[in-house]
């Protein structure tokens, strides 16, 4: 009676190995096919000596002229021989093998920093960290905190808080000497203890670490030489100010200056870091100092706030570079926050108060395929307590380090003169210079501008895309399907203006897949968002996540495709709206959820009519008996966007 399933199983396991094996072959054989295409190709070029007589060359290149020599690259000592080989490796997997690559762009904004970096061995790795790095030596720890203590404007908050003080049981003097104790001890726990010995350590560990994590961080060469040309005698201290998504954003940016051998800078981290062993000391010898998150009931607020205000400014005195996080703090939305003009006034204050020449704000943006610990943000939005720091924990999740999480793009864009900036958008009856309340209009005028220059230098991911669609294909999308949605949205992402990490859709496709796995479900040939009610729709929010680092892009028309929808389908779709009716409805709307996002530009009348527009050229919207209607189709796709959002 056992034989017989036994012989059943033997049977099945010798289809299910047969089909096994069948399919191993088949790549085989294609491997062997291509092997042999490029053989054959190769032979007669590699098989024999070949001798390249030159002279015509040379003749030909005394005959044109310096525009023709320009342009027919006659001269084998000027080709650029790793260009050449990187096109060559391309079309031989293109063209001959028949593979979709990404075609190498030779665009000086996509250089990889990594790249050289890839084959480094340990001794490689030593040598690089002893020869990069800018050689900058600040006033010592107890030099600063001196300066501090003995600054007008801390002396004059002591003095001020010992006289209205509450407890008048207690003598002022006696008092003063209790917030002196403090302020001492806010100094300790605030200042950077930066050594250069340990920022090459840093550097070094770091260097392992985001090679074996990123595939590539794409820099633009060309801003950071300028950022390098910068003098801060002349131009004022350069203050770095970039996007922050992950905790990884303050280790690249240092990552990157030391790489390029500028000064890494002092980096403005949070209190919480502190909690952690051992390692809050390596990162305040590399340059952090550690601001506190205020609470309401915060007794010691006026005088923790004039310290640092003092810190950031002599930092600036002493032409420190600084890493300041304008958001504040981690976007757990995928989108920009608003700006924290607390810092901003701090830095901004400096120039105002006449204490520097000038101050130069450089937004950085930088963009992920996977952000490292994005799988913690759904739990914090759903209510659950966030994850405290602890160095056993980081150590616990190395293994999660050496995963891939895709390449990395940063741009530094242009430095904002703090100076031109003020005489350009100063008004006539406003002197930030001598009244401290004029300054709010154009320091909050600054924090946007910056946030918006981020957004319009933002790298669309694969992720971010792939995303997109999943959420509006929830019941399941074939890869096919979902390669013909990408070919259609990544021309109208180019035609908004966005900046895409590649072109290809099929390549996009692919690299989404990998870095989405733990979201998706794929059963037989169709992806679906893998999620349940148990679970809290946590990877419903982490593909949110992803698709709203689209969303600035396709804002504005979002708002008037779904002001229309909201007058229903009748007047929508069949008897049209009028356009003041509309524009009324979409300024409403976004009076309502504008400061949710940091567009490229706010819509104004003027610019709603240009829209307004561009959408009807596009065939979104249509004309007739002067009202807009929307196509059928639309009007079901901005319901099914509404409905995303209200889950």
């Amino acid at each position: 009676m056992q034989a017989i399933p036994t012989i059943a199983y033997s049977k099945v396991a010798n289809t299910v190995g047969s089909a096994t094996m069948k399919k191993n072959a088949d790549k085989l054989q294609k491997m062997m096919q291509r092997t042999s295409t490029v053989s054959d190709l190769f032979r007669h070029f590699v098989s024999r000596e070949w001798i390249y007589l030159t002279e015509r060359v040379n003749d030909m290149m005394k005959f044109c002229t310096p525009e023709e020599l320009n342009y027919f690259q006659l001269d084998i000592a000027q080709v650029e021989w790793k260009k050449y080989f990187r096109y060559f490796a391309w079309g031989l997997h293109h063209f001959v093998l028949g593979e979709k690559v990404e075609y190498p762009t030779g665009d000086p904004d996509r250089i990889d920093l990594l790249a050289p970096l890839q084959n480094s061995t340990y001794v490689d790795d030593i040598k690089w960290a002893l020869k990069n790095g800018y050689p900058f030596k600040p006033r010592s720890q107890a030099e600063m905190k001196s300066l501090i203590m003995s600054s007008p404007n801390v002396k004059n908050v002591i003095q001020e808080l010992a006289r209205s003080r509450k407890n008048k049981n207690i003598s002022e003097d006696k008092f003063t000497l209790q917030l002196v104790q403090k302020a001492s001890s806010i100094c300790n726990r605030l200042m950077s203890n930066y050594s250069m010995p340990a920022i090459k350590f840093s550097a070094w560990m770091l260097n392992i670490i985001i090679r074996n994590m990123y595939e590539k961080i794409v820099i633009d060469e060309c801003s950071l030489r300028k950022l390098a040309q910068l003098d801060t005698k002349t131009n004022g201290p350069i203050i770095l100010m970039p996007s922050h998504r992950s905790f990884v954003d303050f280790l690249l940016v240092s990552y990157i200056l030391f790489s390029y051998q500028m000064k890494a800078p002092h980096v403005g981290a949070y209190e919480e870091f502190l909690q952690m062993a051992l390692l809050p000391r390596l990162m305040r010898a590399s340059g952090a100092f550690f601001m506190r998150k205020h609470d309401s009931d915060d007794k010691d607020k006026e005088l923790y706030d004039v310290i640092v205000a003092e810190y950031i400014q002599r930092l600036m005195l002493e032409e420190s570079w600084l890493n300041i996080f304008l958001e504040g703090t981690r976007s757990r939305y995928g989108k920009s926050l608003p700006p924290n003009y607390k810092t901003l006034n701090m830095v901004t204050d400096a120039f105002y108060d006449k204490k520097v020449p000038d101050v130069q704000l450089v937004p950085v943006t930088l963009n992920y395929d996977r952000v490292v610990e994005a799988d913690t943000f759904p739990f914090e939005l759903l209510g659950e307590e966030k994850l405290k720091l602890s160095t056993g924990k980081m150590i616990l999740s190395y293994n999660k380090l050496s995963k891939n999480f895709g390449k990395v793009f940063v741009k530094f864009s242009e430095p904002i003169s703090l100076k031109e900036y003020t005489k350009k958008h100063s008004a006539s009856n406003l002197d930030p210079f001598e009244k401290k309340a004029d300054r709010a209009p154009l320091v909050n005028q600054l924090g946007q501008d910056i946030i918006r220059t981020i957004n319009d230098t933002l790298v669309i991911m694969p992720t971010s895309i792939v995303a997109s669609i999943m959420l509006m294909n929830r019941q399941g999308i074939i890869e096919e399907t979902l390669i013909k949605k990408m070919q259609w949205l990544i021309p109208e992402i180019e035609k908004r203006g966005g900046k895409l990490s590649t072109k290809f859709p099929h390549i996009a496709v692919k690299t989404a897949l990998v870095h989405l796995d733990n979201l998706l479900e794929k059963k037989k040939d169709i992806f679906h968002p893998s999620f349940s009610a148990k679970h809290d729709y946590k990877n419903i929010i982490l593909l949110s996540y992803y698709r709203n680092m689209l969303g600035h892009i396709f804002f504005n028309e979002a708002l008037i495709a779904c002001s229309l929808a909201a007058f229903g389908y009748e007047l929508a779709v069949k008897e049209g709206v009028p356009s003041d009716r509309l524009w009324e409805s979409t300024h409403y709307l976004q009076r309502l959820i504008g400061n949710e996002w940091f567009t490229w530009k706010k819509l104004t009348k003027e610019n709603f009519d240009e829209l307004l527009a561009l959408m009807i050229q596009r065939e979104t919207f249509h004309i007739e008996n002067n009202k807009i209607k929307v196509s059928l189709n639309y009007f079901f796709i901005s319901q099914h966007f509404i409905g995303c959002q209200k889950r």
